[in-house]
């Protein structure tokens, strides 16, 4: 390239301008061809790496997406789990809230039950005694001819028909609670 320049001046120091003319029309062809193509390159060069950091920041989005998508995911399977433990824990403890029930209800059905046999046989063991003792009461009445001993008799025999009223009223609770009392109309 500098030669093409110095044969140019020599050529227009002999006077030669034609000659002159044509290296220096050669030498800015060669030169602007030169550039042209230092111009390319860089022209490349500068689309290459833009095309270049234009695939890495597409990566590095289609990567940030992904990863995106994979903590969404992550974060719907581990809702999902959660919510399923949580489900079974309530499902567990209604279950087990149930069974406690049914057998409060069976405790209670059983208390119930012994309940009402006890007072039963309570007011079996009370009536026994109590017409044992009106029976000779009712005698003794009925026999009496002593004046002042009726009041006494006739008072004791009011208060063994009170506690006899009372022991059968007890009964017949025991008898609708076992549903065995028939209506007498």
């Amino acid at each position: 390239l500098e030669s093409m320049e110095q044969l140019a001046e020599v050529e227009k120091k002999r006077n030669n301008f034609a000659a002159a003319y044509q290296w220096q029309e050669d030498y800015i062809q060669l030169k602007d061809s030169l550039k042209e193509e230092e111009t390319q390159k860089a022209y490349k060069a500068l689309l290459l790496e833009y095309e270049t950091e234009n695939r890495e920041r597409q990566i590095a989005e289609l990567t940030q997406d992904k990863l995106i998508n994979d903590n969404r995911r992550n974060l719907l399977f581990a809702g999902l789990i959660g919510i399923s433990v949580v489900a079974l824990a309530i499902i567990l403890f209604l279950r087990f809230r149930a069974q406690k029930n049914q057998q409060l209800l069976a405790q209670e059905r059983e208390l119930d039950r012994m309940k009402s046999r006890f007072f039963t046989q309570l007011s079996h063991e009370l009536r026994t005694p109590l017409t044992l003792i009106l029976g000779p009461l009712n005698q003794l009445l009925e026999s009496e001819q002593d004046g002042g001993k009726i009041p006494k008799l006739q008072l004791m025999q009011r208060n063994a028909q009170s506690l006899l009223k009372l022991v059968n009223q007890v009964m017949d609770l025991s008898k609708v609670k076992a549903g065995k009392l028939e209506l007498q109309a």
